[in-house]
């Protein structure tokens, strides 16, 4: 559940920083794949995968 509200937060100040046009829209997509993936893997795999260290 808490992955979801991560996940959630960021889509929404990627948005806003597309709508203050801060960054464009393809760079917003870029960062949201890395969000989407690195929320991925925390949730899937745990955090000692994530930061590639022995737990």
């Amino acid at each position: 559940m808490l992955a979801l509200g991560a996940l959630g937060m960021s889509f929404v100040f990627i948005g806003f920083l597309v709508s203050q046009g801060t960054i464009s829209l393809i760079d917003a997509a870029w960062v949201a794949s890395v969000v989407l993936t690195l929320i991925f893997v925390l949730v899937f795999r745990g955090p000692c995968y994530a930061v590639a260290v022995r737990c």
